[in-house]
C-alpha cells in the first residue's frame, strides 16, 4: 500500500493484494516462468521486480507483478478478476 499510492481510495480500484491463480499443470508449463530480469538486465520496478510471473499464452493479467506470496493449495482460490469482473471473461 505504500508503494502504490492511492490504492486504497473510493475510486473503485482493485483491493490489495491482487490475487490469481494458476492450476499445478500450468504452473509447471515450460513457458511459465518467474522473471528476474529482462533483455539481459535487472527487471525495473514499473515491470514488477523483484520478481515477476509471466504466462505467455494466458490473459495479460495472470502474468502477476511484483509477487508478494506464492501458496499451493488444494482448490482453485478465488481470484481477483472472479470477484469484480465474473462476467467479463466467462468464469
Amino acid at each position: 500500500p505504500k508503494s502504490m499510492p492511492g490504492q486504497r481510495s473510493s475510486f473503485g480500484l482493485i483491493d490489495w493484494p491482487y490475487v490469481e491463480g494458476l492450476r499445478l499443470d500450468e504452473a509447471m508449463n515450460p513457458l511459465a516462468i518467474l522473471a528476474v530480469g529482462m533483455y539481459g538486465r535487472e527487471l525495473p520496478n514499473q515491470n514488477g521486480a523483484p520478481l515477476r510471473l509471466v504466462v505467455p499464452w494466458k490473459y495479460g493479467f495472470k502474468s502477476v507483478k511484483s509477487i508478494v506470496r506464492i501458496s499451493l493449495v488444494s482448490e482453485q482460490p478465488k481470484t481477483t478478476w472472479q470477484s469484480i469482473a465474473a462476467d467479463e471473461y466467462g468464469f
